[in-house]
């Protein structure tokens, strides 16, 4: 069990070495933005009667110093007085961490060389044994007639491969599992190292709360700040159910947190709020529509004069425009946060979450909702006679969803993922579920030909087509059939349409015909266009 001792020393030796920033009191909650976090630590005290100094020491150096906020509570009639703010740089404890963190790396390399030593050792004496078998058996077989301590060695033989083989495969298992221990291992410390010697500097920063209090007591001290190196994007589950007419759809959200910090049985909230962008929308200055004015430097200001307009010219050359307004000073961070805090939509995640500091990314589930949907068989007939159902539907929440990617399941089958666009409240639905088999489409060309010119030097091109879908579904299904009719801004070009008038026409020349096309049935449509054009002036595309 050589292995088992050596993984439990360097994880013995890891416990030993304490990080180099142990910070005050204890992570309770963390509202995750989409590029920061607002976290929240409490440290419980024991205040006695006048000035209280309680330092919150060793914090994340990235906190933004200016979102800092202290409440305390406890002891009645104490109030809180006084914060203070240090920062002090710890350039030679990063390099001294820096150092620890790659002997730490070297000791595991090591240790995988062992490992791989070892395994190739078990390699090389599982082939022996393998040889010394083959080779044995027909020697052994030979002498089994004239020789009767024969027996006595075969006998060795297979006790010896009983014991050893498996014991030299039960080595090989137990170092493949000590491998994977020290990738865990190394991946995180490699992380840790980058996230170090990646950072701007190096800090500590401690905060000094001051609180006069009546009389002595327990009392408690809750610090928030911003932090950045903390972020959420949405991912989505959806789930369809084209013969019950409806979706859930389930919004998880991939958290993750490189902040330096450790939070443990956290109370997580999840906001769309974005601190950073601001809270006011942009100023339009005046625009005042004018007529240029040249400049050549000359008498009355270089403005242009002429007999007509001189006094008007004058006027503009000497008078500027009123200048735009000047635009708002930023906000500080914590008046935006209160702000955005009214208008984003948060999610508060159900229970404790625990999040590592090294920005190991984890999914955690958010809602779950139940969405009435349309399911139609969507098809470009002439480009693919695939029929793709599509569901369809209205966003009805009070909330927004965000852009994301959806992971999409027809019942339990899982068919692709799909990149959503964000969707307000009252918004529409659209998901690609993939091509329905049992929808059958088929375009034949009824006609296509080019006649040759006639006496006005004019062309003729015909096209038509017809489209038969079939379903082999027990109940009717919706199906859209999408083609296209030539435009021109041209009037060379005549064109007329040929067949069953679309459903809906846009101005582009997008056709849509919507059928009802019932079970185990059967629907035809026709299209085309004819168009006449000069026969030295041929469009190109026709078709």
């Amino acid at each position: 069990m050589w292995i088992w001792w050596l993984c439990l020393g360097l994880a013995a030796a890891e416990e030993v070495e304490a990080p180099p920033l142990q910070p005050s009191g204890a992570v309770v909650s963390a509202v995750v933005f989409p590029d920061r976090a607002l976290v929240t630590r409490e440290l419980e005290v024991s205040l006695e009667e006048g000035l209280n100094e309680i330092v919150l020491s060793d914090l994340p150096p990235g906190l933004d110093v200016r979102s800092i906020q202290a409440l305390g509570s406890g002891v009645p009639g104490a109030a809180l007085v006084g914060l203070d703010v240090r920062r002090q740089e710890l350039v030679e404890d990063r390099r001294a961490l820096v150092t620890t963190l790659r002997t730490r790396l070297q000791e595991l390399a090591d240790a995988r060389t062992a490992l791989q030593d070892r395994t190739a050792a078990a390699d090389f004496e599982l082939g022996f044994l393998g040889s010394v078998k083959g080779a044995a058996a027909s020697q052994l077989s030979a002498e089994l007639l004239f020789a009767p301590e024969t027996a006595t060695k075969v006998s060795a033989l297979a006790e010896l491969l009983r014991e050893r083989v498996p014991a030299l495969q039960e080595q090989k298992l137990e170092a493949a599992r000590a491998l994977r221990e020290l990738d865990a291992r190394q991946g995180a410390i490699t992380r840790e190292i980058a996230a170090v010697e990646g950072a701007a500097q190096w800090a500590r920063i401690d905060v000094t709360v001051v609180i006069d209090s009546p009389a002595a007591g327990p009392g408690k001290v809750t610090l928030s700040y911003l932090l950045p190196g903390a972020s959420w994007e949405p991912v989505y589950d959806l789930r369809a159910f084209p013969e019950e007419g409806k979706a859930e759809l389930s919004l998880s959200a991939m958290v993750g947190q490189g902040t330096g910090e450790r939070w443990e049985d956290v109370a997580l909230t999840l906001s769309t709020a974005r601190p950073a962008q601001g809270l006011q929308p942009p100023t339009l200055s005046p625009f005042w529509l004018e007529r240029q004015v040249s400049y050549d430097y000359g008498m009355y200001g270089g403005a242009e004069m002429s007999d007509s307009e001189d006094g008007l010219l004058m006027e503009r050359a000497v008078m500027a425009p009123p200048p735009p307004p000047a635009a708002p000073a930023p906000m500080e961070v914590r008046t935006a946060e209160v702000s955005a805090r009214a208008v984003a939509t948060t999610f508060a995640v159900p229970g404790a979450t625990s999040l590592a500091g090294d920005g190991e990314r984890r999914k955690v589930l958010v809602t779950e909702v139940e969405l009435p949907m349309d399911f139609v068989r969507v098809a470009v007939p002439r480009l693919d006679p695939t029929a793709w159902l599509v569901a369809r539907g209205t966003w009805s929440e009070s909330w927004s969803l965000l852009p994301g990617q959806v992971s999409s399941f027809s019942e339990d089958a899982f068919v692709g993922t799909q990149a959503m666009a964000g969707v307000g409240a009252g918004g529409a639905l659209s998901f690609g579920l993939g091509r329905d088999d049992a929808v059958a489409i088929v375009a034949e060309t009824l006609q296509e030909l080019n006649d040759p010119p006639n006496l006005l030097g004019k062309r003729l091109y015909v096209g038509e087509w017809r489209y038969t879908v079939t379903s082999h579904r027990e109940a009717p299904v919706s199906v859209e059939l999408l083609d296209r009719y030539p435009m021109t801004r041209d009037v060379r070009y005549l064109i007329k349409h040929l067949g069953d008038d679309p459903t809906a026409l846009d101005t582009e020349g997008l056709a849509t015909w919507a059928l009802e096309v019932p079970a185990q049935g059967e629907v035809t449509r026709t299209t085309g266009y004819r168009v006449r054009y000069p026969k030295n002036a041929a469009p190109g595309g026709l078709q």
